[in-house]
């Protein structure tokens, strides 16, 4: 999980550097950058809770088995 992040805040930054670099107004800049913020924060807010939702069910699933292991 945690080089998922990482990924994400390397391609973010990377892609405002190119964008400060460009030579475009500063209010287009700014749109940009907050565009692009605004779907990558978006998507690693997706990615965690399909992480959770994959946490939660192994975890329901774990108790399960030990609750079946100690009726049997």
């Amino acid at each position: 999980m945690k080089s998922i992040f990482a990924f994400l805040g390397g391609a973010m930054a990377g892609a405002a550097a190119a964008l400060l670099l460009a030579p475009e107004r500063g209010d287009i800049t700014r749109r940009k950058i907050r565009h692009m913020m605004n779907h990558h924060i978006n998507r690693a807010e997706w990615e965690l809770q399909a992480a959770r939702m994959k946490a939660d069910k192994a975890a329901r699933e774990a108790i399960h088995d030990l609750a079946d292991s100690a009726h049997e």
